[in-house]
């Protein structure tokens, strides 16, 4: 019996670090998807400034600076909450992964317990039999 609690113990420690390693992983992923598409915003604003200071007039440097800010407001804003989309699909994709480990964990845990509570009751009736 006290073998089987450690083989128990020692299936859950090990999906338990599994389970840890692909939760951090995940969130490192989603970190790294993030800052990705914040630097390609941040190049993307920076290209319509450039392009905006070249233009001449006061008029219409006035219009097309209001139209750039509006316009890469809006790419910033899309391109950001792509990202955002992107990352947490693939943060609750890492999660559901994490969970089904779990939930294996328990599967072999049950399983196993279930296994030495056999053993052990074949081994009291076969001691009853001797003894009778």
């Amino acid at each position: 019996m006290q073998q089987k609690k450690g083989e128990i113990s020692s299936i859950r420690t090990v999906k338990e670090r599994e389970a840890q390693k692909k939760q951090s992983e995940a969130e490192r992923e989603a970190t790294q998807a993030y800052s990705k598409a914040k630097k390609d915003a941040d190049g993307k604003h920076a290209e319509e400034k450039a392009k905006e200071e070249k233009k001449g007039g006061f008029l219409g440097w006035v219009k097309d600076k209001l139209e750039a800010v509006v316009e890469v407001v809006k790419k910033a804003a899309n391109f950001i909450f792509e990202g955002l989309g992107k990352a947490v699909k693939f943060i609750f994709e890492k999660a559901k992964q994490a969970v089904l480990g779990i939930i294996e964990l328990g599967h072999k845990l049950i399983t196993t317990l279930i296994k030495g509570l056999g053993t052990l009751l074949k081994r009291l009736v076969c001691q009853n039999m001797q003894q009778n």
